[in-house]
């Protein structure tokens, strides 16, 4: 049986303000709120997001680890557009299936009311790493005939 771990990191890049000003990039799990403005929370909104990624993640199932960054656009009614793959993991099929995520993800919540810019870039970063239990490992190097 294969296993499956993944740890996948957000980062919200920036946010244009109604006074077209770049707020700060806070870091996704920080211990304090993530706040780009002086009103908005933004830690519960990624938190979505990242659940409702990670439920349409299916990377193929190969023991090695990859890692995949992207980049995308949430537009203020949670449509997702923009996506690119920003930093490859070396496998077509890995990097396929984290944009397919990203894809099947959209449309996302909508932005907070708060928030007065009408789209927010975002990084995405997908950590993969696969463990083969003994059976499978002695099965991938030794397969039944």
């Amino acid at each position: 049986m294969k296993k499956c771990f993944l740890l996948v990191i957000l980062l919200l890049l920036s946010c244009a303000l109604a006074q077209n000003t770049q707020a700060p990039a806070p870091k996704y799990g920080d211990k304090q709120p993530i706040k780009v403005s002086n009103s908005i929370n933004w830690a519960p909104y990624m938190r979505n997001l990242e659940q409702k990624i990670k439920k349409n993640w299916a990377p193929p199932k190969k023991g090695s680890m990859k890692r995949v960054k992207t980049q995308f656009t949430i537009h203020r009614d949670g449509t997702i557009t923009d996506i690119k793959i920003t930093g490859s993991s070396g496998d077509v099929l890995v990097d396929s299936a984290a944009k397919a995520a990203i894809e099947a993800s959209s449309p996302v919540e909508p932005l907070p009311k708060e928030f007065k810019g009408e789209s927010v870039p975002i990084e995405f970063t997908f950590d993969y790493n696969v463990l083969l239990n003994r059976y499978d490992r002695d099965n991938e190097i030794h397969p039944a005939k």
